[in-house]
């Protein structure tokens, strides 16, 4: 990524950056791969990649971003608040859809649907 930086090679950044995340969801790690989705979003509408943008909260949503067993855990629903926020930030309807049924599975695993 500081190569990108050091460039000034936005595209080359925002799609490392779009790596790193679903490296983060790989490892189980939500809160940074959001962290990650947070600061490539900027670069995307810098560069006026919509498409980009759109894969990148899609990398994240349809990777389950939060796995099995850490449906109990503050961060998963952490996580899945902000990717919410983006979601809607960037008007992406099915990843609204998904982090709203992620943050169900979260509250029923809690035993606290509200």
């Amino acid at each position: 990524l500081s190569s990108f930086r050091d460039r000034d090679n936005m595209q080359g950044e925002a799609q490392g950056l779009q790596v790193l995340a679903m490296v983060y969801v790989a490892k189980a790690e939500p809160e940074a791969a959001v962290a990650v989705v947070q600061d490539a979003i900027p670069l995307f509408r810098e560069l006026g990649d919509r498409k980009g943008e759109m894969d990148l909260l899609q990398s994240i949503v349809n990777a389950d971003l939060v796995k099995e067993g850490m449906e109990s855990s503050d961060e998963a629903l952490r996580a899945v608040k902000i990717a919410l926020a983006l979601c809607n930030q960037s008007d992406f309807r099915r990843g609204q859809a998904a982090m709203l049924l992620t943050t169900f599975k979260i509250l029923l695993a809690r035993d606290k649907p509200e």
